[in-house]
């Protein structure tokens, strides 16, 4: 990520923030993304497992980038 520019770290820092905000909601409401049909127990491995997983890994990413710009002081 060192050789982005500043815009494009700033934008890569805007997509994880919306990201991770998406998969805050789905947790706190799977059917904003999940059809209302779908098995309790597929409900249950995304919310429990899988969208916290990814909130982990973009919250990683995101201090990685935010890391960059404040070495660069922007």
């Amino acid at each position: 990520h060192a050789k982005y520019s500043d815009a494009q770290l700033l934008r890569s820092a805007r997509n994880l923030q919306r990201t991770i905000a998406e998969h805050e909601a789905w947790i706190q409401n799977p059917y904003l993304k999940l059809p209302r049909d779908t098995s309790a127990f597929a409900v249950e491995n995304l919310v429990v497992k899988k969208w916290p997983k990814d909130i982990a890994r973009n919250r990683a990413y995101l201090d990685i980038v935010q890391g960059i710009l404040r070495e660069r002081g922007t």
